[in-house]
């Protein structure tokens, strides 16, 4: 019984929570320590670590319909996905360098504070929304086209709504 039990949380752990919906180039998922090759329609489960090359480009879609586009040259990871029947909504997703977009879905309008998007030195809340994001070792540049975002750097926090843009260099926050 104890068995079963700790399969089916493991099982659970590992649960598919998006899609590739669109893919160009090479891209690696890393799963359990292992890399698998990602093609369309791949599953994509939470804790995996995304990698794109140099010549490629990826789309995925959530349980929730939030939507990431990851670019050339990019690193990408899933903290945590709740999207559960009874269970409080969150998610925490981490970029590392590269380039992205992210459209929030359902868990961004059921429950705004639990939609955390991380990079390296800025933890980000939304407020239905869509953001570019382009992170580098140089710099990191953060673009609202539409919604706003609570973006958090160290001890300051700042609200970037739409239309705006701020660029971090060294450990400095320029508008």
């Amino acid at each position: 019984y104890i068995l079963v039990l700790l399969i089916f949380s493991l099982t659970l752990l590992h649960a598919q929570i998006a899609r590739v919906t669109a893919i160009k180039g090479d891209v690696l998922i890393k799963r359990s320590g292992e890399f698998k090759i990602a093609k369309l329609h791949s599953p994509i489960n939470k804790l995996d670590i995304i990698t794109t090359e140099k010549n490629a480009r990826l789309q995925l879609v959530f349980q929730d319909n939030t939507i990431i586009s990851i670019g050339k040259n990019s690193t990408f990871s899933i903290e945590k996905y709740v999207y559960d029947i009874g269970r409080k909504p969150k998610v925490s997703l981490k970029f590392g360098y590269g380039t992205f977009k992210s459209i929030t879905g359902k868990i961004g309008k059921l429950n705004p504070k639990g939609f955390k998007l991380k990079s390296k030195t800025a933890t980000m809340g939304i407020r239905g929304t869509i953001i570019n994001m382009d992170l580098s070792e140089e710099e990191e540049i953060y673009m609202v086209p539409e919604g706003k975002i609570e973006l958090k750097i160290g001890n300051q926090t700042r609200i970037i709504s739409k239309g705006q843009m701020v660029t971090r260099k060294n450990k400095g926050l320029v508008s």
